[in-house]
């Protein structure tokens, strides 16, 4: 069990699992030989309906049962802040080989980076340094206009200009 859940649940992959699996290989090869596309586990954090909800180490569970190479993982800061135990840091070093995407929302209201509880400019770059080179992604609620919320990615090397609208 992951140091990481919260609620510590774990359970047996039963056989209604295994062909949701099947299913999701099915649709990896298509994609792959058909697309080139990539799918990526975001796990279900909050519950719907009395479902259990699905943690980090349940999704990972799930994208090494399919064990495709486009099948991965979503880093969701935000969501991960509320729904999982241990660091950012900790979870990303231990979910690395598997992480296809990284996406940052800073708690508690979604803001850019700069405004809210994470240093999200830091995880960004942590995630680049370990070799990370997808696109970020974000969940974003601007505390001010979009374009001027987004000037935190001048400091990730991106030009973008307060004058400059384009």
């Amino acid at each position: 069990m992951s140091r990481h859940s919260k609620n510590g649940a774990e359970r047996a992959i039963g056989r209604g699992d295994w062909l949701a699996l099947g299913a999701i290989v099915a649709l990896a090869l298509v994609l792959r030989l058909v697309y080139l596309s990539e799918i990526r586990a975001h796990p279900l954090f909050r519950t719907v309906m009395g479902d259990p909800a699905v943690y980090f180490a349940q999704a990972r569970d799930i994208v090494e049962a399919v064990d495709r190479p486009n099948v991965g993982l979503v880093y969701d800061t935000f969501h991960m802040r509320y729904e999982e135990t241990g660091t950012l840091s900790d979870i990303m070093d231990e979910y690395w080989p598997l992480i296809g995407y990284v996406q940052i929302g800073n708690p508690p209201d979604r803001h850019e980076p700069g405004v809210g509880e994470l240093d999200l400019l830091w995880i960004a770059r942590r995630a680049i340094e370990k070799g990370y080179g997808g696109a970020i992604g974000m969940e974003l609620d601007p505390s001010v206009d979009s374009w001027t919320s987004l000037l935190w990615m001048n400091e990730l090397g991106y030009t973008v200009d307060p004058e400059d609208r384009r």
